[in-house]
């Protein structure tokens, strides 16, 4: 079961997230490998929650970037949240359209 989770998770992360295309300080795409995390265990979901966090950070900018420009920073943040949102309707539905359980 904790495979199935993993390989939902693997798959539905695996899409390339688009970050904020005028924003020069960021990557268009990322991606989060969780070959190596145990999703069953809290140390393995607080790992694929800071991978998570850092990849909408590479594409979308750190907080960092509202010291350098405000309105930069404030579309940073909503693409942030946007692209963990993302990240979470994907695994939901792929959780629904398999009927896999997740931890």
């Amino acid at each position: 079961m904790i495979r199935t989770a993993a390989a939902l998770l693997a798959a539905a992360l695996a899409t390339t997230a688009v970050g904020a295309s005028a924003n020069p300080f960021v990557q268009d795409k990322a991606q989060v490998r969780l070959a190596d995390l145990d999703l069953a265990t809290v140390a393995g979901q607080r790992s694929f929650a800071i991978r998570l966090q850092n990849a909408a950070d590479a594409v979308c900018g750190g907080a960092e970037i509202a010291t350098i420009h405000l309105a930069l920073g404030a579309q940073a943040r909503e693409c942030r949240e946007a692209v963990i949102a993302d990240a979470k309707a994907r695994i939901d539905g792929r959780k629904a359209a398999t009927g896999a359980a997740m931890p």
